[in-house]
């Protein structure tokens, strides 16, 4: 399976109470799907911030939070799955907000992640 993650917030992947949410936690927990997850297509922000989040994914193999198997790569907002990414990230953000009516459209081709401390 194939994961787009549209990374939308200021900071690094790290986790970091900055930054609001946790996409190395979501890395982390994707290899553990079913089916797993091990094509993961981020957003491409800047070269310096690519580099550095590839060396914090990077890191997360060496303490063996996410195995060789999962691959990820950096695209740019040209990339299909990016603008598939937007639109559940917009479903999520109105059923949030009390409107269900695209994550009810949305849920028989999504699987829902939930994070612990994620709405």
């Amino acid at each position: 399976m194939t994961f787009a993650l549209r990374w939308s917030g200021s900071g690094a992947m790290d986790g970091s109470p900055s930054t609001g949410t946790k996409p190395v936690t979501l890395l982390a927990h994707l290899q553990s799907c079913d089916p797993a997850v091990l094509d993961v297509v981020l957003e491409s922000r800047t070269a310096v911030l690519d580099r550095r989040d590839a060396r914090r994914i990077e890191g997360l193999r060496t303490s063996r939070r996410i195995t060789e198997h999962v691959r990820y790569r950096f695209a740019t907002k040209a990339e299909p799955l990016l603008w598939l990414a937007d639109a559940v990230a917009g479903a999520a953000s109105a059923e949030i907000a009390g409107d269900k009516t695209y994550a009810d459209l949305l849920q028989a081709g999504c699987t829902r992640i939930l994070l612990p401390g994620a709405p």
